[in-house]
């Protein structure tokens, strides 16, 4: 259906939870994610959260973001992930429809 519209493929950042992996490595391609606006105390900077099933799997980097709270989306999918044998982490990549 969004297919038409302008999307971007982007690794996620701060994906290295165990919650978070736990989730990752279940996940098909095609999944729809959801996205939401956070702002991080510590740090004094928005951020946009990337979550299924109510955990956060990670987030959208810094440039995608302030494209996000500039225009918004039409949707967030998962695309892929990467596995990493040297530190044992999934990587996640997602397609977002602008």
């Amino acid at each position: 259906k969004m297919s038409y519209r302008e999307q971007s493929v982007v690794r996620l950042t701060n994906y290295r939870g165990e919650d978070s992996q736990m989730i990752i490595m279940q996940l098909n391609e095609g999944v729809e994610l959801f996205l939401s606006e956070d702002y991080d105390i510590s740090s004094d900077k928005d951020f946009v959260s990337v979550s299924e099933s109510c955990v956060d799997i990670g987030r959208l980097p810094k440039k995608i973001s302030e494209k996000y709270f500039e225009e918004g989306c039409a949707g967030c999918f998962f695309d892929k992930s990467e596995y990493d044998d040297v530190k044992d982490i999934y990587i996640p990549y997602v397609r977002i429809y602008w």
